[in-house]
C-alpha cells in the first residue's frame, strides 16, 4: 500500500474540526480514516495515588495529551500499518482498557486543538489546516456538546471556558495558525461546503 496522505486539522475548541473531518470523510467515502487527538488525553485518575480534583484538570494544555503516542502512531501509519487508538471517557476522566482500530487508508485525518503543538508530527502532515469561528458561535457549540455528550452542566462548561479554554486558545492555538497551508472560517452552522471546496481540490491533486 502507498503511504497515506495525512491531513492535520487544528483550531480552537468547537470551531468545527470534527465536522470538517466528517465532511471530508463523506466526500472521499471509504478512502478516509479519522484520528481524534481527544483520544490521547492522559488518564489523570486511574494511576493516581491521591484523590484528583477533576475541576482542576486542564484539558487545554499540551501536557494533558500523550503527544509522543500520537507521533508513534502516525509513523506507523506512514509505514502502511493499522493502529490502535486509545479510547478516552470524558465523563470519568479515564482511558478505557479497550482500544479502537484505525485502518490504514489513502487519507488519514488527525484533528485536535493542540496537534500543532506536537512539533514532531508536523513533518508527517502532508496538509495542515486551521479552522476557526467566532467566539460566541464556538461557545454555543461547546456547551451543547458537553452537556449532551459529556454530562456537564452549563455552569461547569462556562467556568472551564473562561478559566482554561479561551486562555489556552490565545497561548497555544492562535499562535500556530501561521503553520497551516489552508485556513477555513466556519461561522455558519451549514456553510462549510464553500470553504471546504478549496481543501478538497488540494487533497484531490495530491492523491493523483
Amino acid at each position: 500500500m502507498n503511504k497515506p496522505l495525512i491531513i492535520g486539522i487544528c483550531g480552537p475548541s468547537a470551531a468545527g474540526k470534527t465536522y470538517l473531518a466528517n465532511y471530508l470523510s463523506e466526500y472521499f467515502k471509504d478512502k478516509v480514516s479519522i484520528i481524534s487527538y481527544d483520544a490521547y488525553c492522559r488518564d489523570f485518575i486511574t494511576n493516581s495515588r491521591e484523590k484528583v480534583d477533576i475541576s482542576k484538570i486542564n484539558y487545554d494544555s499540551p501536557e494533558a495529551y500523550e503527544g509522543e503516542l500520537l507521533y508513534k502512531h502516525l509513523l506507523e501509519a506512514k509505514e502502511g500499518k493499522d493502529i490502535r487508538v486509545p479510547i478516552y471517557d470524558f465523563s470519568t476522566h479515564t482511558r478505557l482498557k479497550e482500544t479502537k482500530l484505525v485502518k490504514n487508508n489513502e487519507i488519514i485525518i488527525v484533528e485536535g486543538i493542540l496537534i500543532y503543538q506536537v512539533k514532531e508530527i508536523l513533518p508527517l502532515l502532508d496538509i495542515k489546516v486551521f479552522i476557526s469561528a467566532r467566539k460566541g458561535t464556538r461557545f454555543k457549540r461547546r456547551s451543547s456538546r458537553d452537556i449532551m455528550e459529556r454530562g456537564r452542566t452549563l455552569e461547569s462548561v462556562r467556568y472551564q471556558w473562561n478559566s482554561t479554554v479561551e486562555p489556552s486558545r490565545h497561548l497555544y492555538i492562535d499562535t500556530v495558525k501561521s503553520l497551516a497551508d489552508i485556513q477555513i472560517c466556519n461561522n455558519r452552522s451549514r456553510g462549510i461546503e464553500k470553504e471546504a471546496k478549496k481543501l478538497i481540490n488540494i487533497i484531490s491533486k495530491k492523491m493523483r
